[in-house]
């Protein structure tokens, strides 16, 4: 059942996010994370996608990843990978997680825009991961739904649109992983960009 305070903040964002709370993810974070809360919500009051970010193309990270990094870089987080050391009798084994793209005080932030599905994966392992290890209390994911791509079509060339399909990380398929057990126990915080957040 949903707390008064998150449906204040589904009712005040969800015009431009579908919005998916995961073992009270929201709750957590904005009792015992103050500031990072504060930080999210500083990017949720002021982020819009411009539309030559829609329209550019080649490869690497997008402009919509980097302005939402900037974001959280300037208030103090950055891109965060852990070394694990297990220790079995005398044999040390040391491993590497993968990066996660934002990270403050125990809260991870990924953004999958537009990518394969197989990230989705990789970013839940590394979520529970940090979580069973106790390094990470909440995971945030922003990624773009299905009602942004039809958007796209409505607004944009077909040679822009057809970027945007089923087969790439897109929040319905995100949340069947959560359902499916992938997530664990970890806390995730889901965003999911709807064709609103466009500007005009």
């Amino acid at each position: 059942m949903f707390n008064d305070s998150l449906k204040k903040f589904i009712n005040t964002y969800g015009k431009f996010y579908v919005i998916n709370d995961y073992c009270h993810a929201f709750t957590i974070l904005k009792s015992d994370f103050q500031n990072e809360y504060k930080n999210l919500i500083d990017l949720l009051d002021n982020f819009k996608i411009k539309k030559e970010w829609i329209e550019e193309g080649g490869g690497g990270k997008t402009k919509i990843a980097k302005n939402i990094e900037t974001h959280f870089n300037n208030r103090g987080w950055k891109e965060q990978k852990f070394k694990v050391s297990y220790r079995v009798n005398d044999k040390e084994t040391i491993s590497e997680t993968n990066k996660i793209d934002c990270f403050k005080n125990k809260i991870g932030l990924e953004i999958q825009w537009n990518n394969k599905t197989e990230f989705y994966d990789r970013d839940l392992n590394t979520f529970k991961r940090l979580h069973e290890l106790k390094q990470m209390d909440v995971g945030i994911m922003i990624t773009r739904d299905r009602n942004l791509d039809t958007t796209v079509k409505k607004r944009f060339a077909k040679k822009v649109a057809k970027k945007y399909g089923p087969s790439s990380t897109i929040y319905e398929k995100f949340i069947n992983k959560i359902n499916q057990g992938s997530a664990g126990s970890v806390p995730i915080l889901t965003l999911a960009f709807k064709g609103a957040i466009i500007e005009k």
